[in-house]
């Protein structure tokens, strides 16, 4: 996970959250790595991201996570 200018490894679940209002859900596990403490107060605190920008971070994963399959794939050839 990426916030602001800091990296976090945390544990995801991949759910089908298309029809919901929040695509990802930060959990108390993912909160506790990264030592957060909600504001309720505040929203966007790091600022809103471009559109453009998230979907070339998007795409980035998308074709490091095939790359890494097609790896996984010939070396089990």
């Amino acid at each position: 996970m990426e916030l602001g200018k800091k990296q976090y490894k945390i544990e995801i679940t991949l759910t089908n959250r298309k029809t919901m209002a929040f695509r990802m859900l930060l959990g108390r596990q993912a909160m506790r790595v990264a030592r957060l403490m909600v504001d309720p107060t505040r929203s966007c605190c790091t600022g809103k991201m471009k559109l453009e920008e998230a979907i070339q971070i998007y795409m980035k994963i998308k074709l490091d996570r095939e790359k890494a399959n097609e790896e996984k794939k010939a070396a089990g050839a």
